[in-house]
C-alpha cells in the first residue's frame, strides 16, 4: 500500500477492523528506525480515548535508545517541549474516556497550566522488539504502565502506531501517527 492510499484510508475516518487491517499491512520497524523526535496526530477510531489528545498539548515520541525513551512529549503555550509523566496523567485519561459527548475544537493552552504539572525529567519507556498481531516489529514498553505501543512502518518518515492496553481498554486498539522531526525541533525540547 502506498503512502497516499495510507494516508486516504486513515483520512476516511475508519472503523477498528479498517485501522487494524491497514496496520497489519505495514512493514515492521527496527528500534534504530524510532530513535528521534517524532510528531504526534491520534487517528479518530472509536477507542474510548478517542479525542483526549486533542485536549492535550501533545506534540509526540523521543526515542533517546533502547534504554530511554520519553511517550508524552507536550508543547507549552511558548512553543517550548517538555516530558510529561504518563503514569500520572494517564489516571485522567481513564476518566476522559468516561466522558460521553466530549466537545470538540476546545485549545489545548487552557489546560497548559495543569498538564504541566505532571511535567518529568524521567524517561519513562523503553523499545524492543515484539510480536503483535503476528508481526515482529519494535514497540514502547512503558516503564509502570500496563501499556505498549507498537510501531509500523508507512513511509522512512512515517510510522502507524497502535496503543495496546491490558484490561478493559484492550478490546480496542488507540490508533496513533508519528512524523519524524528534524533538528529544529530537538532544539525546543527541554529535558
Amino acid at each position: 500500500m502506498t503512502t497516499t492510499e495510507c494516508f486516504k484510508l486513515i483520512k476516511s475516518g475508519p472503523a477498528q477492523e479498517s485501522l487494524f487491517e491497514l496496520f497489519d499491512k505495514l512493514e515492521p520497524v527496527t528500534p534504530s528506525f524510532m530513535i528521534g523526535m517524532w510528531k504526534g496526530t491520534e487517528i479518530p477510531s472509536g477507542h474510548p480515548m478517542d479525542g483526549m489528545l486533542s485536549y492535550a498539548p501533545w506534540f509526540g515520541k523521543k526515542f533517546y535508545d533502547e534504554e530511554n525513551a520519553a511517550p508524552l512529549i507536550m508543547r507549552d503555550k511558548q512553543g517550548r517541549l517538555y516530558s510529561a509523566d504518563p503514569d500520572r496523567l494517564l489516571k485522567y485519561a481513564k476518566l476522559f474516556s468516561l466522558v460521553p459527548n466530549k466537545p470538540a475544537g476546545i485549545d489545548p493552552n487552557l489546560f497548559d497550566p495543569f498538564f504541566k504539572m505532571f511535567r518529568t525529567s524521567r524517561n519513562k519507556a523503553r523499545v524492543r522488539e515484539i510480536r503483535y498481531r503476528g508481526t515482529v516489529s519494535t514497540a514502547m514498553i512503558y516503564d509502570h504502565l500496563e501499556i505498549i505501543d507498537v510501531f509500523r512502518k508507512i513511509d522512512e518518515n512515517t510510522v502507524m502506531g497502535v496503543m495496546d492496553f491490558k484490561g478493559d481498554m484492550h478490546k480496542k486498539g488507540y490508533f496513533f501517527l508519528l512524523k519524524r522531526q528534524r533538528r529544529i525541533e530537538e532544539k525546543k525540547y527541554e529535558k
